[in-house]
């Protein structure tokens, strides 16, 4: 797993830090399952069923049937994340979240924890961008040429590219990555890459930017490999 820096752990509590390991190190999806994997998330709702209060021992059809569902319909959400949603929804860590479940592990229940935690984890992002962008201010200016700002610059446009095409659907849905799409916009711009455009709201130029990375995709390239062709250089900085 990759470390997280002391200079961002302190300001953040450990169920925070917990949640936020997961964004970064984004363990294994549930649409990436194999069967056996398959077969273990849905014992684990018998677990479940007993944390949270049911009383009743659940079928393993039952839960065989619960897991296709849960799966089918949150198929990039993670087997270590459904366990920090329901330990916070049982510990009451939601606001108006309805933890009654009425003796029954409905796959509304589970889906409204795991709705409770995507907006919970949607929080600890952008405090972690908070956290990132203050670091990144307050450290020493360094001066950077425009060679270094160039590939710089294009590590961004290639690592915000990748969480696209990881994910489209919540890549578009995400309401927190409106200073990225602002610099992609700028710098794509800036290399005649895509043209000018004035736009009423931060949402046209999401998708002006978003547009572009489709266009990428179509061509079965990289933003990197389709830049440093167009102006003939090498992949990375030397």
């Amino acid at each position: 797993m990759k470390p997280i820096s002391p200079l961002i752990t302190k300001s953040f509590d450990k169920a925070s830090l917990d949640v936020l390991s997961l964004i970064i190190n984004k363990p294994m999806q549930f649409k990436d399952y194999s069967e056996s994997m398959v077969n273990v998330l849905a014992a684990n709702f018998q677990d479940i069923a007993r944390i949270v209060g049911i009383k009743e021992v659940l079928s393993i059809d039952y839960c065989y049937e619960l897991a296709g569902m849960i799966i089918k319909e949150y198929p990039n959400f993670t087997a270590p994340e459904l366990k920090i949603a329901v330990r916070m929804g049982v510990m009451g860590k939601y606001p108006n979240f309805d933890n009654n479940h009425y003796q029954h592990l409905s796959p509304q229940y589970i889906s409204s924890m795991i709705v409770a935690y995507k907006t919970h984890r949607s929080e600890i992002y952008r405090k972690y961008k908070r956290v990132q962008d203050s670091l990144r201010r307050d450290s020493e200016p360094k001066k950077v040429s425009k060679k270094d700002m160039f590939y710089e610059g294009l590590s961004l446009v290639e690592a915000e590219y990748n969480d696209y095409v990881e994910n489209p659907k919540d890549y578009m849905d995400s309401k927190f990555r409106t200073t990225q799409f602002k610099y992609i916009y700028d710098y794509l711009t800036k290399h005649k890459l895509i043209e000018p455009k004035t736009f009423d709201d931060d949402s046209e130029q999401k998708r002006y930017v978003v547009s572009w990375y489709r266009a990428i995709k179509n061509l079965k390239t990289t933003p990197r490999v389709y830049i440093c062709g167009k102006y003939k250089i090498p992949l990375h900085n030397q």
